[in-house]
């Protein structure tokens, strides 16, 4: 018995740091592509995501795996392309995260 209810603690503390991870991550991105940037209204504009990704609820579950996918896509477009973004297409682009991570702060809260 306490075997089995030792690998369910691992496993569950598995996909937690999994979970943290994956925020700490597109976090990273963020942070990385604002530290790049020059124009300093578009590093403003990018701290602004970068500090609600990082302060990021870190929770999952299994209903949140598409908006997740679409999550990272997003940030990585805005990451891949905010050299060549004017602040209005950043801005365009926070928008569009921020509703997707509301979406999954949704859907996590209300499967808890």
């Amino acid at each position: 018995m306490s075997l089995a209810a030792n690998e369910a603690t691992d496993a569950s503390l598995t996909k937690q740091e999994r979970e943290k991870v994956y925020i700490q991550d597109l976090a990273f991105k963020l942070r990385e592509t604002m530290l790049n940037t020059n124009d300093e209204e578009k590093r403003k504009l990018l701290r602004s995501i970068y500090d609600t990704i990082k302060n990021a609820s870190t929770g999952s579950n299994p209903n949140a795996t598409d908006i997740e996918m679409q999550l990272s896509a997003d940030v990585n477009a805005l990451c891949m392309n905010a050299s060549s973004f004017t602040p209005d297409q950043i801005n365009s682009s926070i928008k569009d995260i921020k509703e997707t991570l509301r979406k999954r702060n949704s859907i996590i809260n209300n499967q808890a």
